[in-house]
Order: structure tokens, then C-alpha cells, then sequence
């Protein structure tokens, strides 16, 4: 099981960094297109998926905490 969770939290993490690069290149071109106000839209939403998408390692974190306070 830990074994799945290592593999798991290190998928989503290169997924957050992809998602990152992506969204930033984006933005990038839209602001260099004069289209500054899309291109502030675009980071934001891509901060939303990044803390979406990263949802399960923050479980995960707050499990550990969880469980080292019970101790």
C-alpha cells in the first residue's frame, strides 16, 4: 500500500508540474498577443486544477499529522 501511495503521489506531482509548465507557456503567448486579462484568467485556472489535482497528497499529509498526534 505504500508502495501505491509513493507511485500515486509522485504521478500527480508530474502531473502539477506539466500542468504548471503548460499553463505558463500559455499565458505567456496570450500575454505577448496583448490579451493580458486572459492570460491572468488563464494562471488562475490553472492554479485551481494544480490544487485540485493535489487534493489527495494533502489527505495524505494530514493523515500522517493525524496519526503522529495520537501518538
Amino acid at each position: 500500500a505504500q508502495a501505491q501511495r509513493t507511485q500515486s503521489a509522485g504521478m500527480i506531482i508530474s502531473n502539477n508540474l506539466l500542468i504548471g509548465i503548460l499553463v505558463e507557456v500559455s499565458a505567456s503567448l496570450l500575454n505577448d498577443f496583448g490579451l493580458n486579462s486572459l492570460s491572468i484568467k488563464t494562471i488562475l485556472i490553472g492554479k485551481i486544477i494544480i490544487i485540485s489535482t493535489a487534493i489527495p497528497i494533502f489527505y495524505e499529509i494530514f493523515n500522517i499529522l493525524k496519526n503522529l498526534l495520537e501518538i
